[in-house]
Formats: structure tokens, sequence, C-alpha cells
């Protein structure tokens, strides 16, 4: 890497006849154009409630961890019956929306607090946090690098930047074009 921060790139380690792990010596790319493309599929990964729902499980108190997913299942259930009570059969009286909404607000309140006894370590932490987030590409624009990179080491197992091809007969290597498909992103 480079010193500028906006000029820093990425370089694959070079070869050596100790070791074989992969290392090529040859790969680089511009750093920008890679976090701008690992930061979209990340963002793209983590605004799925349910893939950081799973992860959170991963991380979370064991112990309790029955009892407050039973606790969610029902409070999952009384919302939706909630929302049932606002269109009810004809004869039934409706429910008035501020009654509707002062109980929508305690469910999902009691559903945060649960979310919160299962944050026992940092990494649980972190990933909590992530689900009472309402727009995650914002707030990680908003954060700071060492934030996003802690995301990023809980949330994907590699990522790797595939050589770049030949490209097209007799272009060269500095007019090649920037290839998103050359970075894969295992969560």
């Amino acid at each position: 890497r480079s010193r500028d921060p906006e000029e820093f790139s990425y370089r694959c380690r070079r070869k050596t006849k100790v070791r074989d792990d992969g290392a090529c010596g040859k790969l680089f790319i511009t750093g920008p154009l890679a976090d701008n493309e690992v930061s979209r599929r990340t963002i793209a990964w983590i605004s799925n409630r349910e893939n950081v729902t799973n992860l959170l499980f991963k991380y979370a108190d064991r112990s309790n961890l029955g009892e407050i997913q039973a606790r969610v299942n029902e409070l999952t259930e009384s919302l939706n019956a909630l929302s049932k009570a606002l269109t009810p059969p004809p004869g039934v009286p409706r429910m008035p929306l501020e009654t509707y909404y002062a109980r929508a607000a305690e469910i999902e309140e009691e559903r945060r607090s649960l979310g919160r006894r299962l944050a026992v370590t940092r990494e649980a932490g972190m990933l909590s946090e992530l689900l009472e987030m309402d727009d995650v590409e914002a707030e990680w624009n908003a954060r700071p690098v060492a934030w996003r990179r802690a995301i990023l080491k809980l949330v994907t197992l590699s990522v790797v930047i595939e050589p770049r091809g030949k490209g097209p007969s007799g272009q060269r290597a500095h007019l090649r074009t920037f290839d998103p498909s050359r970075i894969e992103v295992q969560f």
C-alpha cells in the first residue's frame, strides 16, 4: 500500500521458495476500486436482516438462546395479530390507530431489548446494532474505517481478488479497466 490514502493499492505478496501459500507477486488493484466493490457487496449482504440475525445467533449467549427465540416468536405473532385488528371482520369495531401504534412500539422495543440480551460479546453487539439501522448504506459510509473493517471481519469468510486475464489481444496491461468480477467475497 502506498502512503497516500487516496492512491493506495493492494498487491499480492511475492512467492517465496520457503512456502507456497498461493502468493504470486503479480496481482495489483487500486484500493478505492476494490474497497468500493467489497463495500457494495457487504452492504447488500448486511441489509438483509435474516443474514445478520443468523450470524448473530453464532455469537449469541447460548444459555438463553432458546428462551429468547421463543419470546421473539411470540412477539412476532402478537404483531401479526395486532395488524389483523386493523382490518376486522364485518361487525367488529376497528382498533384505533393510536392504540395500534402504541402497542406495536412496545412490541418492537421488547424485541430490541431481547436482541441486546443476546449481544453479550462485542461481536454480537455490533451485529445487534446492524439490525437496528434503518439505512445501512448511509451508516456504512458515515462510520470510520476501523468500524467497517470490524464488520467485514465479522461477516466475511474471505475476500479474494482473482488475477486479471490477459485482456483483449494486443491490449497492454495499463490500458485494461477495472473488472469487479475479479473480486470474490465469501460470506
